[in-house]
Order: C-alpha cells, then sequence, then structure tokens
C-alpha cells in the first residue's frame, strides 16, 4: 500500500526533485530547462491566491516508505464539491505498472469519503499518453482552453483539456 506525506523537510524536496528529472520527456512538453530544487519548489508551491492554505497539497507518494510519486492537489476548487489535480507525477522507475491507475482509485476513495463529489485535472493537449491515462481511470473531458505554464525563464501558453470525474457516493450495497 501507498500513503501521501506532505512535503516538508529538505530530504522530502529532493525525493521530489528526483522524480521530476524522472520524467525529462512530459517537462519538456512545459518547459525547456532541466528541474532544479527552486523549480520544483516554485511548482509545488503554486496555488490560486483565494484558496486557503487547508485547501492546498503537495505530497510525496511513498510505498514501502519509497517514494514512488507526486500528488499536488486543491480541496474544494473550483467549487465546493471538487478536489482539483494539479499534478500526479510517478517517478519514471516506477510508470506502466499499474501503480498510477491503483493510486487513482485510492486517491478518488479518499477524496469521496471527504465528502467530495468530483475530481476535476487539465492534461496538455499534447500529452496523448497522460490523457489516455486518465480516460482509462474514467475521466471524461468537459472543455479545452489555453493555459499558461510560467518557468524560471518566462511562461508558455498550452491548449489543455480538462477532465472530470464524478465520485459516486458509496452506498450499502457496495459496502456489502
Amino acid at each position: 500500500m501507498w500513503s501521501y506525506s506532505p512535503i516538508r523537510s529538505e530530504q522530502d524536496w529532493q525525493d521530489a526533485l528526483a522524480v521530476y528529472r524522472s520524467n525529462r520527456h512530459y517537462l519538456r512538453l512545459i518547459d525547456p530547462c532541466e528541474p532544479t530544487s527552486d523549480s520544483v519548489r516554485r511548482d509545488l508551491r503554486r496555488f490560486p491566491p483565494a484558496l486557503a492554505p487547508e485547501q492546498c497539497h503537495a505530497c510525496l507518494i511513498k510505498q514501502a516508505g519509497e517514494t514512488v510519486g507526486i500528488i499536488h492537489y486543491l480541496t474544494g476548487f473550483p467549487d465546493a464539491g471538487t478536489a482539483y489535480i494539479g499534478l500526479l507525477m510517478l517517478h519514471g522507475s516506477r510508470q506502466n505498472q499499474g501503480l498510477g491507475g491503483r493510486i487513482v482509485a485510492g486517491f478518488c476513495q479518499q477524496m469521496r469519503g471527504a465528502g467530495l463529489k468530483r475530481l476535476r485535472l487539465s492534461v496538455l493537449h499534447d500529452n496523448t499518453d497522460a490523457r489516455r491515462f486518465w480516460q482509462k481511470q474514467g475521466f471524461a473531458p468537459v472543455c479545452r482552453k489555453m493555459s499558461a505554464f510560467r518557468h524560471a525563464h518566462g511562461s508558455r501558453m498550452k491548449t489543455v483539456f480538462v477532465l472530470e470525474k464524478p465520485l459516486e457516493p458509496i452506498s450499502a450495497s457496495s459496502i456489502d
């Protein structure tokens, strides 16, 4: 099983950087520069200004004490019934093993248990593998829009698909 551990210590930030560096193909879609400790901190500390700190979460995903990924999400955004996944990134060595789907299923269960009604996220238009992954997890496109991706040397406007998944309430029959 895995756990979510808030990113706090210097070692946590180094673990997050290692996950970023193992995903160069994805990162090149949004930032031409090699990830650094500072760029990872900027990225994972970026939240909409209207949100309270307790709505903003940047966590390492750990399995048997090993960092296998990162999840960055917002609760109650863009509305009270929604959790917005800003980033789910598995270490490159842990991809294509079914772990991502299991993590998403567990996260859905956790958010449903917290009373949320849906999950939302954005996927880069040119990241077809990620779009296929999220659609396989039950997310469906709700719109397409332009989004700014900021990095150390400026920003880039990119087309993204906004995907959403309703979180069905747990019924008594599904518990049996």
